[in-house]
């Protein structure tokens, strides 16, 4: 039950916020995605 004390708001947590390689550059690469030359999100 030691992890329920790490949930706290406002407390060090190393359960949350943790980085990924390259998670925000994947996130807008999916935006700006095209398939046969044409984008799939059109602005």
């Amino acid at each position: 039950m030691d992890f329920v004390s790490k949930l706290k708001f406002n407390s060090y947590s190393d359960l949350f916020a943790l980085e990924r390689d390259k998670g925000l550059q994947a996130i807008i690469g999916n935006i700006y995605q095209s398939f046969d030359g044409k984008d799939l999100y059109p602005q």
